[in-house]
């Protein structure tokens, strides 16, 4: 990879599990991985105990189950710079699923 550019990439549910492997599979291999967990407290501790660097992560929160909570991850992302074409489509889909209007 060329160290120049850092790659970022969103790992939901990056607290346990399949996340977590991929999590720090991907930091491993340089990528900067936004954290995408419903347990804030929960991430940040996993990090802390693998002692991930910090320029090499962040925590965000997201719900997959919440609308809201959706609305708020994508709106987060972009103010922090993000491109998430995906998340936003992630939203209108939701939207149009359960008949949500705003």
């Amino acid at each position: 990879m060329n160290t120049t550019q850092q790659l970022h990439v969103i790992v939901t549910g990056a607290s346990s599990g399949v996340g977590l492997y991929a999590t720090e599979a991907l930091i491993q291999q340089g990528w900067h991985v936004v954290m995408a967990c419903r347990d804030l407290q929960k991430a940040a501790r996993v990090a802390s105990e693998l002692q991930l660097n910090p320029t090499q992560f962040s925590i965000m929160k997201l719900d997959l189950g919440s609308l809201q909570s959706v609305r708020e991850f994508v709106k987060d992302c972009h103010s922090k710079g993000f491109a998430l074409p995906l998340g936003i489509r992630l939203w209108d889909l939701s939207n149009k699923l359960v008949g949500v209007a705003n």
